[in-house]
């Protein structure tokens, strides 16, 4: 693996990413003004599930099933609505995310609404028995950082949504792409590869866990790609080339070049593309060997005529002299035609295995 470069480009903010920066901030405001163990936000046509830990201080990605929350949740009127135990509550029922709350837990959640009054997400934190703070003091601080968070998704609605491009089918990029994002225990949060890379890459050849593939992709076990990633700071692109063999042993060789942003302290998102070059490599590897067989092998013949010919220039020999050094360059000059002849079938050859790569 060669040594990784670093450059500084401009920030590069896909749809998603830039509602994580805008909201996420906003649930951590929220686990820290109400003091809630949990807040959570989830935009089910944006695809954005979202959970913030107030005693970790950490996000985590809520495996929720999207159309289930619409069709729960899109009638409800815009306002503060309370929960006194969300086990027993008909709107959680065979809700994923909620089976794990078994301990009377309550609820405060606020709906988020597009310009036409239409219900899009929830916002919402969770409590429990010994959470203090006054009911109606909670009630307002939900009720405003909802209304807060609401302006904020109406002006990605208004002013950014609509000049960003769709949502990208990672799978279907015509590029050997892919996303992933670990957190600050240096595991796999969530990884996305696209159909090309699947194709192309050794990795996808077994059958492994996604961190065992992610270290494939990498080159290094996530570990040691944490602590790589840890020490950018305010670099946020990096490349490198490596190589690895493929079920039949043959070697490829790929350059993976990195965008990396830290979407929360110790948890860092990466794009990366990667390039199989081992065409590109084969065809170097054969120029160096001709440029090799022309300064080297071919040098010898050469030498030997241009030799002959001078001796020929002093004019000192005889007839039958002369005949036996045109000999010799006859011999040297017809051992040159067939080693060029030889040298073309060779690389010839090279070719033809190259494009079978």
């Amino acid at each position: 693996m060669s040594l990784p470069k670093y450059f500084s480009n401009p920030y590069f903010q896909p749809q998603h990413q830039i509602l994580h920066q805008k909201l996420n901030p906003v649930l951590k405001m929220l686990a820290s003004i109400t003091q809630a163990p949990q807040s959570f936000l989830a935009l089910w046509d944006e695809d954005y599930q979202q959970l913030y830990n107030l005693e970790n201080e950490n996000y985590a990605q809520l495996n929720i099933d999207c159309q289930l929350f619409k069709s729960r949740f899109s009638k409800l009127n815009q306002e503060v609505i309370y929960v006194p135990n969300v086990r027993f509550h008909t709107l959680f029922q065979n809700i994923e995310f909620f089976k794990s709350f078994i301990n009377e837990e309550q609820l405060l959640i606020f709906p988020i609404v597009d310009n036409q009054e239409n219900v899009k997400g929830l916002i919402g934190i969770i409590l429990t028995k010994a959470d203090n703070l006054a009911f109606d003091l909670l009630v307002k601080q939900m009720e405003s950082v909802g209304f807060y968070l609401n302006q904020l998704f109406q002006e990605y609605l208004d002013h950014q949504k609509n000049k960003l491009p769709n949502h990208l089918n990672l799978e279907n990029l015509p590029t050997s792409f892919f996303e992933a994002e670990i957190n600050q225990q240096q595991s796999l949060v969530s990884s996305n590869f696209s159909k090309t890379l699947m194709r192309k890459h050794p990795a996808f050849a077994t059958d492994c866990s996604a961190e065992k593939r992610m270290s494939k992709l990498l080159s290094m076990p996530l570990a040691d790609f944490y602590t790589l990633i840890s020490k950018i700071k305010d670099k946020q692109n990096m490349e490198y080339v490596y190589s690895c063999s493929n079920p039949e042993g043959l070697k490829q060789y790929f350059l993976i070049k990195l965008h990396i942003a830290e979407m929360s302290p110790g948890q860092y998102r990466c794009l990366g593309v990667l390039e199989d070059f081992t065409v590109q490599k084969a065809y170097s590897s054969v120029l160096d060997q001709m440029i090799f067989d022309i300064s080297h092998v071919m040098r010898r013949p050469v030498v030997t005529m241009k030799g002959l010919t001078n001796l020929i220039d002093m004019d000192i020999f005889d007839r039958e002299e002369l005949k036996e050094i045109t000999h010799k360059i006859k011999t040297v000059s017809n051992e040159m035609e067939e080693y060029i002849r030889a040298m073309f079938k060779i690389y010839e050859a090279k070719q033809d295995a190259i494009y079978h790569l």
